[in-house]
């Protein structure tokens, strides 16, 4: 899937559209009070709208303006903008790169980086913040406590996984970010066995 500049600004903006003609009544003045019937729309000398000539809103809409006027975070969302649109990036790579600016820690992506896990190693799971307690390669899990519980809980690192032969746009089920090393935790506790019809015996959920 690409994703063009004009795509982007779809996802990211609302538009609002005033049911306004000429003819229609609006109520001006410092109270709001004074009757005027519009007669025409126009544009200032800073691409605003304008009533009767005169200016319609109490603001500026800044797309309206030249670009030089815009304020300094329009002017680098715009360039991020139009690299976008240069690069085509994938859905895959838009995702990691809005997910590197919103959060700190490096994406774990593949089966090595879950290798390298060592007790006490803090993790995000899918937001979530936890505690890496042990890795087990053979079964491909990882078995954690989330920040501040006891409750050994595990996942597969296979599904965090990005292969080579993996589409472009495909998104791995769990989102994993490393946060940095820290003492393994001490006090972790097995869950308690689930019994009866449809329940697992598994110590993990």
């Amino acid at each position: 899937m690409i994703i063009t500049k004009r795509q982007l600004r779809r996802i990211i903006r609302e538009v609002m559209e005033l049911d306004l003609e000429v003819g229609d009544v609006i109520l001006t003045g410092k109270f709001k009070n004074k009757r005027k019937v519009v007669k025409d729309f126009g544009k200032d000398d800073l691409g605003q709208p304008t009533i009767n000539g005169t200016k319609a809103l109490t603001f500026r809409i800044e797309k309206l303006m030249p670009k030089e006027k815009w304020s300094k975070k329009s002017k680098e969302a715009l360039e991020f903008a139009e690299k976008v649109d240069e690069m085509k990036i994938t859905k895959r790579q838009l995702r990691r790169i809005i997910l590197e600016a919103l959060t700190s820690g490096t994406p774990m992506t593949s089966i090595e980086d879950f290798k390298g896990l060592q007790p006490g190693d803090m993790l995000t799971l899918n937001g979530a913040p936890i505690v890496v307690v042990s890795v087990d390669l053979n079964n491909a899990a990882i078995v954690y406590v989330k920040e501040g519980k006891s409750v050994l809980k595990d996942f597969d690192f296979r599904l965090a996984t990005i292969y080579p032969d993996d589409p472009p746009d495909l998104i791995p089920e769990l989102e994993v970010i490393y946060q940095g090393s820290g003492p393994p935790p001490t006090k972790t506790r097995q869950a308690p066995r689930k019994k009866g019809p449809g329940r697992s015996y598994s110590y993990y959920d």
